[in-house]
């Protein structure tokens, strides 16, 4: 609860001073345009340029199962680690395109309490994702810019889950796309922003290995706040800090080949905190991040068709480190 309050007033704060720089902006009509720096948030690429950006993370977690009686059933810890790469293309100063690629190797191990250990491996490559923005409104004429984006990441990798002896696939088994609007205000050495995005995730088919038989998911939504302070300490250099809120929803699945049920989870709302150092090492050309993120105790419940709930999990938390290189070709 402690975690939750400190969490929900980080997120005022930021808010407030969001709103606060909004509210004293000059109203006096301003004809240059103002934009960040490369790495620094709200940052886009202008006409003809290229920006590649490579990231790697490296993500530690850790939390409980417990049974429909409330009883411990096993505790849990894993890994992961991300590569990701994404080309951006500035069709005119105020529309770029954009495709991602990534790929993820994650280890999961569960120590159940009647003394057996059981362990999982996931890796491969994450469906590509192909991204629009536009820059709808830029600081200068405007208190703030404003982004409007659309992603979409087609159902092209077959979802596999995990076993104790076989490897599972990264893919979400479905197609996704994803709505967001983000807004930015430059004043002096201060970077305040906020967005909201919201990601519709498609009908999902997942090969249950251990069966071996399918599992049908219907569509759902998923969304996220986010708001970010960032502080240029030089020219090159500027330290941030984000806080990111994912609301709950819930999931439904059908075991197909299996028994035959239906299943769903109650995902409780998470929230997050990152961390982060921004070197532009060359001015306007390229730029080095490094970042740390916690997110905030979670959890959700499960419920099997005829039976109710039927066990969930609780004090599930996660770090990461990651660094990211963004290069202007």
């Amino acid at each position: 609860m402690k975690a939750a309050l400190l969490n929900c007033s980080a997120f005022g704060a930021l808010s407030l001073a969001l709103s606060t720089g909004i509210a004293s902006a000059d109203p006096a009509p301003q004809t240059d345009i103002v934009r960040t720096g490369l790495g620094q948030p709200g940052y886009i690429v202008q006409k003809g340029e290229w920006l590649s950006m490579t990231s790697y993370s490296h993500q530690t977690s850790s939390g409980e199962s417990v049974k429909a009686t409330g009883d411990l059933n096993a505790k849990g810890s894993g890994y992961a680690d991300t590569g990701g790469q994404t080309f951006t293309y500035g069709l005119t100063d105020h529309l770029s395109i954009n495709l991602r690629q990534s790929y993820e190797s994650t280890h999961s191990e569960a120590d159940r309490i009647d003394g057996v250990t059981t362990e999982t491996h996931s890796q491969g490559l994450a469906d590509p994702a192909f991204g629009v923005t536009w820059r709808a409104l830029d600081q200068g004429p405007h208190p703030v810019s404003l982004d409007l984006a659309v992603s979409l990441a087609p159902n092209w990798i077959r979802a596999k889950s995990a076993t104790t002896t076989q490897t599972g696939t990264i893919a979400a088994g479905g197609a996704q796309a994803s709505l967001s609007a983000a807004a930015t205000r430059l004043d002096g050495p201060n970077i305040f922003y906020g967005s909201i995005a919201a990601t519709y995730h498609g009908s999902r088919v997942i090969l249950i290995q251990s069966g071996p038989y399918d599992r049908t998911a219907p569509d759902y939504w998923s969304g996220e706040i986010t708001a970010a302070y960032d502080r240029a300490l030089t020219p090159q250099i500027d330290v941030s800090i984000t806080g990111r809120w994912d609301p709950a929803y819930t999931t439904r699945s059908t075991n197909l080949g299996g028994n035959g049920l239906s299943n769903w989870t109650d995902q409780d709302a998470q929230s997050a905190v990152t961390l982060g150092v921004n070197d532009c090492l060359t001015p306007d050309k390229v730029a080095v991040a490094l970042t740390f993120s916690h997110v905030f105790d979670h959890g959700s419940q499960s419920y099997a068709s005829g039976v109710g709930p039927s066990g969930s999990s609780r004090h599930a938390t996660s770090d990461t480190v990651g660094a990211t290189l963004r290069v202007l070709l």
